[in-house]
């Protein structure tokens, strides 16, 4: 029985070519997409590398900048603290008397002699009245830094009450030293411990 063919040989011939031609232009989409791809993650990765050389080199820079001229500004403070005009005066006074000004505030445990402090010459960093009438102090020295309470007392003294001030320089002795910690220090300054006290180049 013969086989009849719907197509010629020359129809059936283009068909093929046209679906060859089909699967060439469906390969080829699919290279363009894959290509697109490959230069998508290409793009991702180096703007990946771009945000980590500005994230991380940058901003160390820019920190290491920050804290360059933080400690500037601090040391800025700290010199104008030790030449002002009632720290110079303080310490011409314990010259004057052939003393010597020790750094005793950030190694009391070695100054200690009963429980006291022969000698402190400090700056007043900070100062705010308590409840109880006394003054809640922050002393400064060339070594450290020390919290205080100065006893009403002392405040009825000359004008005391008006002068203790941030600034101010004190020149104290035999001053007790309260240590609920072993890290932590507190000074009692009564009006006994007073000795000096420097304000704008002035003396009590």
């Amino acid at each position: 029985m013969a086989c009849s063919i719907p197509h010629s040989d020359d129809e059936i011939q283009a068909l093929v070519q046209k679906q060859i031609d089909e699967d060439m232009v469906h390969q080829k989409a699919i290279l363009d997409l894959a290509l697109q791809f490959d230069n998508a993650c290409t793009t991702k990765e180096d703007l990946r590398k771009a945000y980590e050389k500005y994230n991380h080199i940058p901003q160390r820079a820019v920190l290491r900048s920050t804290l360059s001229k933080r400690r500037k500004l601090l040391r800025m403070r700290e010199d104008a603290d030790f030449n002002s005009g009632a720290w110079v005066s303080a310490i011409n006074y314990v010259n004057n008397f052939g003393g010597t000004v020790t750094r005793c505030l950030g190694d009391i445990n070695n100054f200690l002699k009963k429980g006291k402090l022969e000698q402190v010459v400090a700056i007043v960093k900070s100062c705010s009245l308590n409840a109880l009438g006394d003054l809640n102090v922050t002393l400064k020295d060339l070594s450290s830094t020390v919290p205080g309470i100065i006893h009403y007392k002392v405040l009825d003294v000359g004008s005391y009450e008006n002068d203790i001030t941030v600034g101010a320089a004190m020149i104290l002795v035999n001053v007790s030293v309260f240590t609920p910690k072993p890290s932590k220090h507190y000074l009692n300054i009564t009006k006994r411990n007073v000795l000096r006290f420097s304000l704008r180049m002035r003396f009590h």
